[in-house]
């Protein structure tokens, strides 16, 4: 059977040595290795296709996607414009709402305020980068907003009184008296007249005894027919030298005859003390016919003394057909000779309309031998 020849183009025959090259022809080299080849571990899917299959070098086949140049394969960031507007938009309305807190800088921290919510707004509608600072711009700016409309409308209501203030001729000087001078020129005859007609009946000073302050007390005679509310008695501790070492006052009602004004000086003593100077302060005096007004009257008064300290108890009658709440009695005190020696006071709660009410003052200060006691009440000012 070896003498049977091979088939066509069948290779060397079984015991045949191998044909050796001729001296014109060029060695095959060996193919690469192939690289191994592992299954897929259990449960995993199909194996991603690969872009560059078809290159023995990773390109893409033909036909294949290709990524942009330069570029990435995911999608683009939104722009960057969008958050710089939520920023903006949410530092307007921090600094509009705190210049809303301030009068007169509130009339522009509302424009402020306005913007920032509406750069919000913007920024919300166009789904951008920063909604987030959108929201509480518009969040911010809108409690903003009404808060400045309140204070904007308190800011307007001060300027509007400023302005009465000015038109009915006062000025903003409270302390040089020029209030109180240009007001008088402004009252009618009757008003005005009856301030200038006040006099001094009597005043005193005395050292109170649980301190060294200096008590005063001065007695206002009104000779008009009519009642004036609301009067300041402003009283002047003068020095030797003409300084005015210190001042008190008290706010009165005063009504025909005589009237009570009292008061202490902390900053000054008595024997620094060598005048007292008296004021009148007509501002917002209206004057009342005495016979509109009504008024009170006090009767008899009583004394009693027992283990050193004076009980003095009368009733007080209401004129008037409205009640009359929280007024006040002042007791004067007198030494035998008639000088003024002390002064004390109470106040009573209610008094019916055209009806009385008992009072009753404990003296535990002691009181000179031969006192006698005067009953002030002060009615309510208007």
């Amino acid at each position: 059977m070896s003498d049977i020849p091979p088939p066509n183009g069948a290779g060397p025959a079984r015991n045949e040595p191998p044909a050796q090259p001729g001296p014109g022809d060029a060695p095959t080299p060996p193919a690469p290795p192939q690289p191994p080849v592992y299954a897929p571990p259990p449960g995993a899917g199909a194996p991603a296709a690969n872009p560059g299959a078809g290159s023995p070098y990773g390109y893409p086949a033909a036909g294949s996607p290709v990524p942009p140049a330069g570029g990435s394969p995911y999608a683009p960031a939104p722009p960057s414009g969008g958050k710089g507007r939520a920023i903006t938009a949410l530092v307007l309305a921090i600094v509009g709402g705190v210049m809303c807190l301030i009068p007169f800088a509130v009339f522009l921290g509302l424009p402020l305020v306005i913007v920032a919510i509406i750069l919000g707004i913007v920024t919300v509608a166009k789904k951008s980068a920063g909604r987030g600072q959108g929201i509480a711009a518009i969040i911010v700016g809108g409690v903003a907003f009404l808060v400045g409309l309140v204070m904007a409308a308190l800011t307007a209501f001060i300027l509007v009184g400023f302005a009465f203030y000015e038109d009915a001729g006062y000025t903003s000087d409270p302390y040089g008296g020029s209030i109180v001078d240009e007001y008088v020129d402004d009252l009618a005859g009757e008003e005005r007249a009856a301030l200038e007609n006040l006099t001094v009946a009597e005043q005193a000073l005395w050292t109170a005894p649980y301190d060294d302050s200096a008590q005063v007390v001065v007695l206002i005679d009104n000779p008009d027919d009519v009642v004036l509310p609301g009067v300041d008695v402003t009283i002047e501790a003068v020095g030797e030298d003409g300084t005015i070492l210190d001042t008190t006052w008290d706010y009165v009602t005063l009504t025909p005859g005589t009237s009570i004004a009292s008061g202490y000086f902390a900053a000054a003593t008595e024997d620094e003390i060598a005048d007292l100077n008296v004021v009148f302060d007509g501002y917002g005096i209206s004057s009342i016919p005495s016979d509109e007004f009504g008024g009170f009257e006090v009767g008899e008064l009583e004394a009693e003394t027992e283990d050193g300290w004076t009980v003095v108890s009368g009733a007080v009658s209401n004129l008037d057909d409205v009640d009359a709440e929280g007024v006040e009695v002042e007791l004067l005190i007198r030494d035998a000779d008639g000088e003024i020696a002390g002064l004390d006071w109470t106040y009573v709660e209610r008094i019916p309309a055209e009806g009385s009410a008992r009072f009753s003052i404990d003296l535990y200060d002691s009181v000179p031998e031969g006192a006698s006691y005067e009953a002030f009440v002060q009615a309510p000012a208007f």
